[in-house]
């Protein structure tokens, strides 16, 4: 007893489309898939805190320091190098990228250098520095810290 060509084709076919069905649904949601991680800006982050030592040449009007769009920190007005001041550091990441805007008041000279050095102790980790020059009384420029 053989069985008929149509037989093993209908066999066949019943097969591939059982075998593509799961194929099919992943290529194909039904529904839109869930992120898995959700932005960070909606998610409360854990957070370990740190010291941030400024170091500044002359007397900067307004100095700031930013992540993106967050703020981390502002010189207080009148204050004088080195200023230290707390930050919190994400735990889940090791690096950070900050934003230094600092203008310096009243340059006789436009050539004059002035300097912003950065120095972050993160928890359990070695104190990281960085400095940045300018020529003239503006400065902004990006500081990376990785620990």
């Amino acid at each position: 007893m053989h069985s008929s060509p149509r037989f093993h084709f209908l066999l066949a076919l019943i097969g591939m489309v059982l075998l593509g069905l799961p194929l099919w649904n992943m290529l194909h949601p039904s529904a839109p898939a869930q992120p898995a991680n959700t932005p960070a800006s909606h998610v409360e982050q854990e957070t370990a805190p740190a010291v941030l030592t400024v170091r500044f040449t002359g007397k900067p009007a307004t100095l700031r320091i930013t992540d993106r769009s967050r703020t981390i920190a502002v010189l207080p007005p009148g204050e004088s190098s080195p200023w230290e001041t707390d930050v919190d550091l994400p735990q889940d990441r090791h690096t950070v990228e900050w934003t230094v805007e600092a203008e310096w008041p009243g340059q006789a000279d436009p050539n004059a250098n002035e300097a912003v050095t950065l120095e972050l102790e993160p928890p359990a980790a070695e104190t990281r520095a960085a400095t940045r020059w300018t020529t003239g009384s503006k400065l902004h420029d990006t500081f990376s810290f990785t620990w």
